[in-house]
């Protein structure tokens, strides 16, 4: 089994040319639980994740939306679960 986090903090910018808008400073926490274990003869392996936990509600400074309001990604939970197939053969 295997636990990781990824934790990224970003600065506010202030020193903007003329047609680009400031970004404030903000946070991101992601996490991932992963595990391997055998289903037959096959390796399968899942793995639950969270990206942005905090919910932080952001504008990446290179983003070309973020002039008509719309943030970027909040929260996003998900399971991923890889199963291997073998098709006839041994």
């Amino acid at each position: 089994m295997q636990l990781c986090n990824h934790y990224q903090q970003f600065c506010k910018t202030e020193n903007v040319t003329e047609y680009e808008l400031a970004s404030d400073a903000y946070t991101l926490l992601d996490i991932h639980i992963g595990a391997s274990f055998k289903m037959g003869k096959q390796k399968a392996t899942f793995d639950l994740f969270c990206n942005n936990l905090l919910n932080t509600g952001y504008s990446n400074q290179l983003s070309l939306v973020k002039y008509i309001g719309v943030q970027d990604m909040g929260r996003n939970i998900g399971l991923s679960i890889h199963l291997p197939l073998s098709i006839g053969g041994k």
